[in-house]
């Protein structure tokens, strides 16, 4: 996607993020993920605070089995995925950098300005 800072951009259609599921998208260069759970979207970048890895362990797999928290599949640490806040492993006390996001016209847009 091109550098259009401060502007929405669109990094999927509604109908492919059904809740319980996430999309990997990249935005200025950096990388990020839009989750739906329930009826609330959340996004943050894609990006563990223990060693700035990225967070999934496999395309758009940032889930526990469960559904219920964004687990970092290099270190395992569990995060809340409504405040992404590190609940559980070696980065307690951390959280993710939410990333601005919204639902408009059957599209899931989110910031262009990096956070």
């Amino acid at each position: 996607m091109s550098n259009r800072s401060g502007q929405w951009q669109q990094v999927c259609c509604s109908e492919e993020l059904p809740a319980g599921c996430a999309r990997e998208f990249i935005v200025d260069g950096v990388p990020g993920f839009v989750l739906r759970q329930r009826s609330q979207l959340v996004a943050y970048r894609n990006q563990c605070p223990h060693q700035s890895l990225q967070l999934n362990w496999r395309p758009n797999e940032f889930l526990s089995a469960d559904r219920n928290h964004i687990v970092c599949g290099n270190h395992g640490a569990i995060f809340d995925w409504q405040s992404g806040a590190c609940i559980g492993g070696i980065c307690q006390g951390s959280a993710l950098t939410p990333w601005p996001v919204r639902e408009l016209s059957g599209h899931i847009e989110v910031a262009g300005q990096t956070p």
